[in-house]
């Protein structure tokens, strides 16, 4: 609790909470040397949990304070969580993302890793075709039970890692694209 007694420095001194919290790290043992400037221990605030994300230069610039956030967690697969982005800052070269989640279980503790993903962009009524199955400007459609196929010259929008965006072309729900074998030298 605040004004509890947290470390005793050898008779110089009683170190208390500046808040209610809970020690999340503790490197030191009693009766240890410490040197000035030394972290003797974390006392962290568990009601006031967020996720802090680390992103390149270039990804950190699609993203904005009020940005929605799908949240998992390495130890929690089967549940996700939602957040959003409370702010944007750098600090030393690094780039940072600060995520508020309103309602996280107990079970998640600071230093568990997970999975952020942030809407930069929503599109809506949208056919999305695998990146795989595109082949410079065009696709390959099955066409019946046999090995024949049509060539459709398309264009992409937003491609996101596994799949892209269908702007133009003759494609439609329920097409079955081909995925071209990569050819090697």
């Amino acid at each position: 609790k605040r004004g509890h007694a947290l470390v005793d420095l050898d008779g110089t001194g009683i170190l208390t909470a500046p808040f209610a919290g809970t020690v999340t790290h503790l490197p030191v043992k009693i009766g240890e040397t410490v040197f000035a400037q030394a972290v003797i221990l974390t006392l962290t605030d568990l009601s006031d949990r967020y996720i802090v994300v680390t992103l390149d230069q270039r990804g950190v610039l699609s993203v904005r304070q009020g940005q929605h956030a799908k949240i998992s967690f390495d130890s929690m697969r089967e549940k996700s969580f939602d957040g959003v982005v409370e702010s944007v800052y750098s600090s030393s070269n690094n780039f940072y993302v600060r995520i508020g989640v309103s309602k996280l279980p107990a079970a998640i503790l600071p230093g568990m890793t997970g999975d952020i993903a942030i809407a930069i962009s929503e599109r809506h009524n949208i056919l999305l075709i695998p990146v795989a199955a595109i082949d410079g400007d065009q696709v390959y459609m099955k066409q019946g039970e046999r090995i024949r196929h049509k060539v459709i010259k398309i264009k992409t929008g937003i491609v996101d890692g596994d799949v892209a965006e269908l702007i133009s072309g003759d494609v439609n729900e329920g097409d079955r694209l081909i995925i071209p074998q990569k050819r090697t030298l």
